[in-house]
């Protein structure tokens, strides 16, 4: 879903792809396709950066303070260059032409069909396959960012005074004073079998 940007980006005036070793970047024009008949050239920006790798993050530059912003999976680019994939907000598809393909962005605000040169995209994503190989993209990411991103900031009064004690090896019922079941007959040996 688009989203506005948060900071600016280092994408050079010409267009050209900017280094970054850690980030692979690329200007290009898309057609937004209007009609069978008729397309209107779109400036968008596509982002890869190592510490999300699974993402890619596609620009467009509508208003120079507030681009619409999509992420989506990587391999639905890779995907899509061979066959139809996506479900829902994004999809993409071979185009009418082996020059193209097609990507459908869906919002709660309408639908929009964009067409990609497959040179250019094959290029890029050959570039995020040199930082990221696919298939190694677990390998690029930072799990303790991650949960302390995802649980919530709580106070050490909150938890328990912020310690941790660790309560030991589990115990068996006999140890605990108890026995299965709470049956106080039960001495924790399986009944023997009658024959």
């Amino acid at each position: 879903m688009g989203t506005s940007d948060d900071g600016p980006h280092t994408v050079p005036a010409d267009g050209a792809e900017q280094p970054d070793s850690a980030c692979v970047q690329s200007d290009w024009e898309l057609a937004l396709v209007l009609s069978e008949r008729w397309a209107v050239p779109l400036q968008a920006h596509f982002t890869y950066r190592a510490d999300d790798p699974y993402a890619v993050c596609l620009d467009f530059c509508l208003e120079p303070q507030n681009p619409v912003r999509w992420i989506f999976a990587r391999h639905l680019l890779t995907t899509g260059l061979a066959r139809s994939t996506g479900e829902a907000d994004v999809r993409v598809r071979p185009g009418p032409d082996s020059a193209l393909i097609n990507l459908r962005l869906n919002s709660g605000g309408g639908d929009a069909l964009f067409e990609i040169p497959v040179a250019s995209l094959t290029a890029w994503l050959e570039r995020t396959y040199q930082l990221v190989p696919p298939g190694h993209e677990h390998r690029f990411i930072d799990l303790d960012a991650l949960i302390v991103h995802l649980l919530p900031e709580r106070a050490p009064e909150e938890n328990g005074g912020g310690r941790y004690e660790d309560p030991g090896p589990p115990r068996t019922s006999r140890e605990r004073g108890g026995t299965r079941d709470g049956d106080p007959e039960d001495d924790g040996r399986e009944p023997a079998s009658e024959s």
